[in-house]
């Protein structure tokens, strides 16, 4: 049992989380390659600045590069009408 708990270790060190700030370059939802810093993650895509710019991306398509992405539930806005 030893053994495995290494190897799953071994395995999960060798992961590249990406965080808010890492500077990545990916495709974006209208197909261009852009290099930016990551700003905001959503539930499906993230958000990369390049400068003065924002662009939409696919968490697909990062997770194609090889990265883990983090889970991002948006919290539920709810209204008490009395």
């Amino acid at each position: 049992m030893v053994g495995g708990m290494k190897e799953l270790h071994g395995m999960l060190s060798n992961l590249c989380y990406v965080k808010v700030g890492e500077q990545v370059t990916v495709k974006t939802v209208d197909n261009v390659l852009r290099t930016g810093n990551i700003l905001k993650f959503e539930e499906r895509v993230a958000i990369i600045g390049c400068g003065v710019h924002r662009y939409v991306v696919r968490k697909q398509e990062l997770e194609k590069q090889g990265y883990v992405i983090p889970i991002y539930k948006r919290p539920r806005d709810f209204t008490i009408v009395n």
